[in-house]
Parts: structure tokens; sequence; C-alpha cells
């Protein structure tokens, strides 16, 4: 039942065992890893306590990349990026398309992906023709901006928000979709009902999706708790959803490397439907 290995390294003395046993694990189920002792007086913090004997910091890297072991910066990151992984597949690439009514925000996710050695590539096919085409029939606001970031702006209704996710996740220009789904605007009336409808249409797909509200409102908290119930992980800052997704996104590129990424998916979409 356990789906998820979370891990809190100071030392590893058997690097060779380690990798080999762990380099197994991981092509079934994904092991994060949350290393202390980076810095000169992290390491002498570790031996005080331990005994153990820190590591050089890029050797762990290396380590942890040979292993498929998804490395987090930080506590907050480490159960972010948990919550990620029990929730959506890997992704199969590194195109990611965002979706916001905050320019602000979407600009936000833009960077960070970038950051990340992440695409956010200007929709160019299938997926702007539709977009183009609801836009023309007045269906999304004349003003909205459509290459991705798609920006919904501060008209955004409901319906955009569903219309325009279902649009990206059938579209092959993109691996992995990023909802920002702020909730102050008026044509949302109903934050929690548009999480439960987004949710509802991702799970039919193998694309990895996240989502963000912003703040600590009732409301925001609320549309988030909604997105998570319903298998989308949801998070109150643009920059933490990213780096979540670009989670998904490496160990999938570590699971086809691997030749097993096909097999993996399909079975989160089992345990998926199961739930």
């Amino acid at each position: 039942r356990t789906r998820v290995i979370l891990l809190y390294v100071e030392n590893i003395k058997e690097g060779r065992k380690f990798i080999d046993i762990v380099s197994e694990v991981t092509k079934e189920k994904p092991v994060i890893a949350l290393k202390a002792g980076r810095t000169a007086a992290g390491k002498r913090a570790a031996a005080s306590h331990t005994a153990a004997i820190a590591g050089v910091d890029e050797i762990y890297d290396a380590a942890f990349r040979k292993a498929g072991v998804i490395r987090a910066n930080d506590i907050e990151e480490l159960f972010d990026l948990a919550k990620a992984f029990v929730k959506q597949p890997p992704a199969r690439g590194n195109r990611i398309g965002i979706i916001t009514d905050g320019g602000g925000a979407g600009v936000m996710a833009t960077d960070m992906a970038e950051m990340l050695g992440l695409r956010v590539p200007e929709l160019k096919g299938k997926a702007r023709e539709k977009l183009e085409e609801l836009k023309d029939k007045g269906f999304l606001p004349k003003y909205s901006q459509l290459s991705n970031p798609v920006d919904l702006t501060g008209s955004a209704t409901s319906e955009m928000f569903v219309e325009s996710t279902r649009i990206l996740l059938e579209s092959d220009e993109v691996d992995a979709v990023v909802i920002l789904a702020l909730h102050q605007v008026p044509g949302i009336p109903d934050p929690v009902a548009l999480a439960r409808e987004i949710a509802s249409i991702a799970k039919n797909y193998d694309k990895p999706v996240v989502a963000v509200d912003t703040g600590w409102s009732e409301t925001a908290i609320l549309e988030r708790r909604e997105f998570d119930i319903n298998g989308i992980p949801a998070y109150p800052t643009p920059e933490r959803a990213v780096k979540s997704l670009a989670g998904l996104i490496r160990y999938g590129e570590y699971l086809s490397r691997k030749g097993v990424l096909d097999r993996y998916i399909q079975g989160i979409l089992r345990l998926r439907a199961r739930d």
C-alpha cells in the first residue's frame, strides 16, 4: 500500500549498495530524499549528533540522479512532492501548459518553470486553434492571451477554465498542466465546485495536473482542499506547484530511460480508478 518513500539523509556509508538497491525500487515507486548537511556548518551539526560524515553534496546529487531519487531542497518541498506523487502520474515530457485567471500568477509559474529547466511552449497547433475559435465566438474574453500561459483574465468563468483545461489535456503540445484558479474573480462563484469539475476531467487523461489558489483565506483553503480530495495536488503559490510538477517530470524522464514509463503510468491509472 506504500506509494511513495520519503528519506531524510545525512550520510550514506555504502553508496554503491544504496544505488543498486534504490535503483530497483524507483522503477516501481518513487523515492524522494531530503539530504541535510549541505553546508560546512550543516555538516558539523550532523557530525555532532550522529557522528555521521555528511559528505560532498555533489556526490549525493549524482548518486540520487543515478538511482532515480527525486531530491527535495527542504521539508516543505519534501511533502509537496510526496503529495504530487501520490496523486498524479509522472510526465512523458517537460512541456507544461499553464491556465490562469491572474496574469501575474502565470508569469511567476512561467519563471519558475524556466528556472527549473522546463519548457513553456507557445501554443501554435490545434490547441491554439480551438482556443482562438472560442475567443472568436465570445466564449473567451476578447483580451484573453492564448499563447501559453493561457490567461483568461479577471473575466474568467468556471466554464472557461473547464473547457481550456480539456483542450490542453487533449493537446500533443504539452505534457503537463498547471491550473492557476485564483478564486477572487467574480465569474467563479463556487471555486469548490470548479475544483471538483476540473478534477473529474483530469482523471480521464494520463497527464499530470497540479493546481493553485493563492493565499490563506477560507475560500482558498477550501478550493485547494477540494482539489486535493479529488486527486489533484493543490498549492498556495505558483512556485510550489511548479516545483512539484518538476519532480513528476524528472521522474518520468528516469522511468523513460529505464524503459518502464508506460507500465508505471498504467499502474497509476489503475490505482486512480480503484480510489
